[in-house]
């Protein structure tokens, strides 16, 4: 090696290696240093697992631990709430698509991308039940998705207990307009809620804190898309249907 060849003197390795290697990019000498020590650390070249990224804390850890046996104990504390579109074709989107078999249905969806006019969806699930649904903004900002937040979403939880209402974590994902100040500052107030810049991150390999992209979206938009959609009052029309029928069932 020829850090040993130097007798430890990354400089006069990294002479010798540009001896020896003249067509080769030439590392600098605080490779051969960082190298050499890897390899007596950890008696390697390979990288260690603890050497990727940044550890977690592990207050953070304990605290999704926690919050995911709270749901676990009592499903009626957490309300998952998430948007999707629909659209006149239905735009395939594997995300929010499953196929739950025994074994390989070898199931196909024909799909095309060109569309003449799309809605917004916003559902909630509560304690396995769908609470309700709303049509949104097709491009939804910041400052559409507050007054959703402060003057729509109470409307739509008239039917919870307020006893209820007062221990649920709020749950969303990381969508842009989410993310935006005013609304973790809306958020923030009782600091109850789950996602990104939030108190609480959203727990790694949690997928039973999502059933819309699970289960629900992939459902209604089966019930949806059963036939031809030719008008945008039509599409409107399926989806409330089709949240009635989940509601019912």
């Amino acid at each position: 090696m020829l850090y040993g060849e130097a007798r430890g003197n990354a400089a006069e390795a990294r002479r010798l290696y540009a001896l020896r290697y003249p067509g080769c990019v030439l590392p600098n000498r605080h490779t051969f240093q960082s190298t050499v020590q890897h390899l007596r650390d950890h008696g390697s070249f390979k990288p260690q697992a603890q050497d990727r990224g940044r550890a977690r804390p592990q207050g953070v850890a304990k605290l999704e631990e926690d919050i995911l046996d709270a749901v676990a104990v009592r499903l009626d504390t957490s309300t998952r709430r998430h948007e999707a579109g629909f659209t006149k074709e239905g735009v395939f989107n594997a995300h929010n698509t499953h196929v739950w078999a025994d074994e390989n249905p070898h199931a196909v969806r024909e799909h095309n991308f060109q569309h003449e006019f799309s809605l917004n969806v916003w559902a909630g699930i509560l304690n396995g039940q769908l609470i309700a649904s709303c049509i949104l903004p097709p491009r939804l900002n910041a400052a559409q998705y507050l007054h959703f937040l402060r003057d729509v979403l109470f409307t739509l939880l008239d039917d919870i207990n307020l006893e209820i209402r007062q221990i649920l974590w709020f749950l969303h994902d990381g969508a842009p307009c989410h993310n935006a100040h005013v609304i973790r500052n809306w958020l923030n107030f009782p600091q109850r809620w789950i996602g990104t810049y939030g108190p609480v991150a959203w727990p790694a390999r949690s997928p039973d804190l999502n059933p819309c992209d699970f289960f629900l979206w992939g459902y209604m938009k089966e019930l949806v898309y059963a036939a031809l959609i030719d008008t945008t009052e039509q599409l409107k029309d399926r989806i409330e249907t089709a949240a009635e029928t989940i509601r019912n069932n």
